[in-house]
């Protein structure tokens, strides 16, 4: 008996790794914490997902110093972006809104996703062993009609959740519709810092 599994509908995630440099990112933080006048006071809650840490609103990419005055790193992030959508089929899409958020110690990120956009990148700038995870949610799990209650064994067709640990300078890109934070592992590095 011939049989084929047809492996429909995935959810594709693709990471990118030494997007930019471990002098690149440490400059991009300098300047970060610059532009907002930070430098190392950030113990507000700024939004319903992020506790003890700081997170920027949303700011055009025309209006950010950070890339506007350095359109190399702009590039990267688009180069990264192009190749994802010739992978996956379908249209290109612009770098045209970005945030940054600052975590420090025992400081939680909820899970969330990000409504209006097609895809979500997150630049890893900080982050150490000690950081909490990436965790993305699959996002059928609450799909009445899949049985992820009747899985005998975990593999890539059934899984909930997938743990990633990304390295300064790499890029994960990902559909925006993706559950994604730490999911009440709390940060235990003195400062995770990301810019999506």
């Amino acid at each position: 008996m011939e049989q084929n599994l047809l492996e429909l509908f995935p959810t594709p995630v693709m990471v990118f790794n030494n997007v930019i440099t471990k002098d690149e990112a440490s400059w991009l933080i300098s300047e970060l914490k610059e532009k907002v006048n930070l430098h190392g006071n950030s113990n507000t809650k700024m939004y319903n997902n992020y506790y003890k840490g700081t997170a920027s609103s949303s700011f055009t990419v025309e209006n950010s110093d950070m890339i506007s005055k350095h359109p190399k790193y702009k590039d990267k992030i688009q180069n990264c972006l192009d190749i994802y959508t010739d992978k996956v089929g379908i249209g290109k899409t612009e770098v045209w809104l970005s945030w940054f958020a600052i975590q420090e110690k025992d400081s939680l990120l909820l899970e969330h996703i990000h409504g209006g956009s097609v895809l979500n990148g997150i630049l890893y700038l900080q982050t150490d062993e000690n950081s909490s995870p990436l965790i993305l949610r699959n996002p059928r799990e609450h799909d009445a009609n899949y049985c992820f209650w009747n899985k005998v064994e975990q593999n890539t067709l059934n899984t909930q959740t997938k743990t990633l640990r990304p390295e300064i300078g790499d890029l994960i890109v990902m559909p925006s519709n993706i559950p994604h934070g730490n999911f009440y592992n709390s940060n235990q590095s003195n400062e995770r810092i990301i810019v999506s």
